[in-house]
């Protein structure tokens, strides 16, 4: 044997005894990596270790925090079926009515839990719903007593239940919550069981401020803008738009100030949109079940509006805006009651409290998810029928529509009040607005 080989082997052996140790440990922790490194790469890629960061401009607090994040957050006692129903939600076992439609036992579920681990209790639901009478007669159990029928409860027990603000017993959980200057600047959302990624909501106070987060990848997403003014057309990303119909804007009128026939005339002077799909005819959402489109429209009709307008002794109008988003429609509006009416139109952008003394009030406003709309439109409502409407007749309707909970009923009901509503034109209803996205393209 060669001088060379016989070296090379016997240094190999002396380096193999020298080091036995940490070579069976190399071979073992290869052949662990070989084995099991796609089962790390499966790990380390799902959902739990993913975080999708989305802007929302809004300043809030905890305890005004986006449906969006509510209704991931935690559950009510009752959700929405298929058919636009409502029924027992997941951590709620039984309800039941009684004969008279006034009272009902809600039985909650065994071993549902807060995300903080505890019991959700009888007692813990009645805390958060303190608007009801509501009794606990054991641990799981609520009986809910009112004094009349109110058709639209099973609508409001759908509200998320919270414990102190931010523990709730849905599908996500707070994991992370941070201030900037008193409001809520970032809440991170954990799925419960780690099925899904993680949900990160990064709050700005500007559109600005957003759309710069979005360039410099601080976000993948902000959503609903109000319009695309401020969204720069960057290569990579694409923009979004979605018609609101949750929401309308109208334009409140003061009814004791001004009469029927000065209402109409306002309305049939005031320019509407011409897509049948974004005009909103009547406050009732225009997908409910309720919805009724066999209304007076008012349509653009400067004749008919000055026919009714004449005699009039009106010379000036002030337009009360609660969203500088709106100046542009108010100015619109402006120019038209100037040309058809003679109107001298004075245009104050609403910062303050509603005063009772205003003319006009052209705002959003969100609409229930339940098509009871008792606290706008009937006379008692002192604080909330801005337009102080009193129509006996439309008292009665809201009145009926709200303690009856036959369906069928209920939407002849509501077709009636919405037809006699906009033949009465406490406002003048003019569209769903429409809100954008950006997002980075991946």
């Amino acid at each position: 044997m060669p001088k060379s080989l016989r070296f090379r082997i016997e240094y190999l052996k002396a380096f193999t005894r020298r080091y036995t140790v940490a070579l069976v440990i190399g071979v073992f922790v290869a052949t662990v990596a070989i084995v099991f490194t796609p089962q790390v790469i499966d790990f380390l890629s799902s959902p739990q270790f993913k975080t999708e960061r989305k802007g929302i401009v809004s300043l809030t607090t905890e305890r005004k925090l986006p449906d969006e994040i509510l209704q991931k957050v935690s559950y009510g006692l009752t959700q929405k079926d298929d058919q636009d129903n409502y029924i027992a939600s997941p951590i709620v076992e039984s309800i039941q009515q009684s004969s008279d439609q006034k009272s009902s036992l809600i039985k909650l579920k065994k071993d549902i839990y807060w995300h903080n681990g505890k019991n959700i209790s009888a007692e813990d639901v009645k805390t958060e719903l303190p608007a009801l009478n509501i009794k606990t007669t054991d641990k799981l159990s609520l009986y809910i007593q009112t004094s009349n029928v109110i058709a639209s409860l099973p609508s409001f027990l759908s509200k998320p239940l919270l414990k102190n603000n931010t523990v709730g017993n849905g599908e996500y959980k707070i994991s992370e919550l941070r201030y900037q200057q008193g409001y809520v600047k970032k809440i991170t959302l954990t799925h419960v069981k780690k099925q899904k990624p993680n949900l990160a909501y990064i709050f700005y106070p500007t559109i600005k401020d957003a759309i710069i987060a979005l360039k410099l990848g601080e976000i993948n997403e902000v959503s609903t803008l109000p319009s695309r003014d401020e969204i720069p057309p960057w290569p990579n990303f694409q923009v979004n738009n979605t018609l609101d119909t949750s929401q309308y804007v109208a334009l409140y009128i003061n009814n004791e100030k001004y009469d029927k026939k000065m209402r109409q005339a306002l309305a049939y002077a005031t320019p509407k949109t011409e897509s049948k799909k974004d005009r909103a005819l009547t406050p009732i959402d225009p997908n409910s079940w309720a919805f009724s489109p066999q209304v007076k429209e008012y349509n653009l009709d400067n004749k008919r509006a000055g026919e009714l307008f004449k005699g009039n002794e009106t010379k000036k109008v002030q337009i009360l805006v609660g969203d500088r988003q709106l100046l542009s429609v108010a100015e619109f509006i402006k120019r038209n009651w100037h040309d058809a009416l003679g109107l001298e139109v004075e245009i104050i952008s609403q910062t303050s409290q509603l005063s009772g003394n205003y003319d006009t009030f052209l705002t959003k406003t969100t609409i229930p998810a339940d098509p009871d709309q008792y606290a706008f439109w009937h006379s008692t409502q002192t604080s909330t029928n801005i337009t102080k409407l009193n129509n006996p007749l439309i008292d009665r309707l809201l009145e009926e529509g709200r303690q009856t909970t036959n369906k069928q009923e209920r939407e002849r009901i509501y077709a009636e009040f919405q037809k006699v509503l906009l033949e009465e034109t406490p406002a003048i209803f003019l569209y769903y607005p429409t809100t954008y996205s950006v997002s980075r393209i991946k």
